[in-house]
This record gives C-alpha cells, sequence and structure tokens, in this order.
C-alpha cells in the first residue's frame, strides 16, 4: 500500500478503461483509506477552485431567492438545488483526481464514445463551465419539471430562471437580446414602408427586411437553444451585432446588394415577407415563459 501513489493508481484505471467519474471515487476512497483527507483539499488547482466557485455562485442566487416563491415552484427549486449540489460533489471527487480540466474532459469523451456505442446513458461533457458536469438525462429531466412547473401557473412575477445557465451570462444574454430587439424594430420601420406586403419599395429594401426578419429567426432559435440545454451562452453567446445572425449566403447577397442595388433578386426570400411572422414570435414567447415576463424586461 506504501508504494502505490496517485498518480500510479490513476494511470493503472485509466488503462483499464475505467470511466472517470468511477475513477475519481476510486481514488477518493483510496485518500481516505490512507488517512489523508486534509490533503484533498491541497490538490484542487485553481481552474477546479473557479469552477466550484462558479457553480457556488449560481446556487446561491438560487437558495437567496428561493423564499419568494410559491409552493410548487420552491418544489422545482428545491431538487435544481439538490442537483447542484450533486453536480458539486461530481466535480469536487474529479477535481482530488489530480488532473487538469482538460484532461478529464478528453477521458470523458472517450467513455462516453463507449457508452453511445454500447448504448448506455452519457455523462456529462465535464468541460471548464459546471453545467457540462449535469448529464444530459438530468438536464432533460429538470427542465421538463421546470417547463411542467410554469406551466401550472399564471401570471407570475419576478425573473423565471432558467435551468443550467449561469446568472451573469444570463444578465449580459438579456441586455444584448434587449439591444438587438430595438435595432430590430428600428430598422423594420425604416423597411416597412409597405405594410400591406411586408416588402419595401425597392428590391434592395425588400433584401434588407428580410435579412432583419433572418437575424430575428436566428435570434430566436439561439435562445430556445438555451432553454433547451442544446448551447450554452458562454460558449455562444448572443451576438451584440444583428449582421452575425445572418447565415453566409445573405450576408454575401447584402454586400453584393451595396456595390449592385439595381441587380438584386428575391429568390427564396419569400418566407420573410410574412408581416407578422409567427414563428419568430412564438420563439420569443416561448423563452420569455421560461424566463420572465418579458425576456428584456426580467429582473435581474
Amino acid at each position: 500500500m506504501a508504494n502505490v501513489t496517485i498518480k500510479g493508481l490513476s494511470a493503472a484505471m485509466t488503462k483499464a478503461g475505467i470511466d472517470p467519474v468511477a475513477q475519481a471515487k476510486i481514488l477518493d476512497d483510496f485518500r481516505k483509506m490512507r488517512g489523508d483527507r486534509a490533503s484533498t483539499g491541497q490538490l484542487y488547482t485553481d481552474e477546479w477552485r473557479a469552477l466550484i466557485r462558479e457553480l457556488q455562485k449560481d446556487k446561491r442566487v438560487m437558495q437567496t431567492n428561493l423564499h419568494n416563491r410559491n409552493d410548487t415552484l420552491q418544489l422545482v427549486h428545491k431538487e435544481y438545488i439538490d442537483l447542484l449540489t450533486k453536480i458539486r460533489t461530481r466535480i469536487e471527487r474529479a477535481a482530488a483526481k489530480g488532473v487538469s480540466i482538460a484532461e478529464f474532459t478528453k477521458a470523458t469523451a472517450q467513455e462516453n464514445e463507449r457508452r453511445a456505442a454500447a448504448g448506455l446513458p452519457l455523462l456529462g461533457d465535464h468541460t471548464g463551465h459546471w453545467q457540462s458536469w449535469a448529464t444530459p438525462a438530468e438536464r432533460l429531466d429538470m427542465q421538463s419539471k421546470v417547463t411542467q412547473a410554469y406551466a401550472q401557473l399564471k401570471n407570475v412575477k419576478g425573473s423565471k430562471f432558467v435551468p443550467f445557465v449561469p446568472t451573469r451570462t444570463l444578465r449580459q444574454a438579456r441586455q444584448t437580446e434587449k439591444n438587438l430587439r430595438g435595432t430590430f424594430a428600428r430598422m423594420r420601420a425604416t423597411l416597412e414602408t409597405a405594410p400591406k406586403s411586408g416588402m419595401g419599395a425597392t428590391p434592395y429594401r425588400a433584401l434588407q427586411l428580410a435579412a432583419v426578419r433572418m437575424a430575428e429567426i436566428s435570434l430566436g432559435k439561439l435562445l430556445k437553444s438555451y432553454e433547451l440545454g442544446s448551447a450554452n451562452p458562454a460558449d455562444t453567446p448572443v451576438p451584440v451585432n444583428w449582421y452575425a445572425l445572418l447565415d453566409a449566403p445573405m450576408r454575401r447577397r447584402l454586400k453584393d446588394a451595396q456595390t449592385n442595388p439595381a441587380g438584386v433578386t428575391l429568390d427564396g426570400l419569400d418566407q420573410f415577407y410574412d408581416p407578422a411572422p409567427a414563428h419568430v414570435q412564438e420563439d420569443f414567447n416561448e423563452w420569455d415563459t421560461h424566463t420572465g415576463e418579458s425576456f428584456a424586461d426580467a429582473e435581474e
């Protein structure tokens, strides 16, 4: 036993194909068996500490707001807080393994490939964002519970939470989204000179209007991906410039139109000329349902 080292045991388990989460638990138990519990905390690097600190910040926000919720919301909030506690334990065990987050992420990716091939439940991605330490099953379960809880209520006051989105990042996304909506409104007011048709007075203006509406749709899809957990605003933030929400073909068409307005064609753009693009508003409404009375005006 005296000759067994943490590094050696870790290498042996990796070679044996033991998954990263199980390895972290074994190493944690091994340290306790050796009686060096106090040294476990010393093994945390700055990156692991920062990861846990961000998790704790979001957990404290949830705990602070808990008393403001009615019985239905308190139940789902408590479940979410319990899940955050579980995730923290998961991260602490990984940190105790004595490897970097990048190394742990790589090992997890390999394990998930094995699990996928075997038809087994996947682990989280285990990256530098604490949200990635929830498993896909945990994310779907919690998101379903949050949706169901809010569906039972009407006229909920105050800010609604979106699970697995950092509070700081959410505040930034709210402000950027609010700015973009203002930009869209101003551009439409200028471009929609023929309200009945929804098209501008010239093909060039009609192309610009189509671009604005494409950007609205893209923004709605991005916000919805946050709510569904398929994207993280920390990795894929809301763009500051609306132009970044356009696809490459539309950007090229706008660039060409600037140099040759007379050569503008509107082929394939009919979907963007609806006077009231309901599909865009539905995306916004669904996001608002999960974030508050209005995404732009929700409490921070």
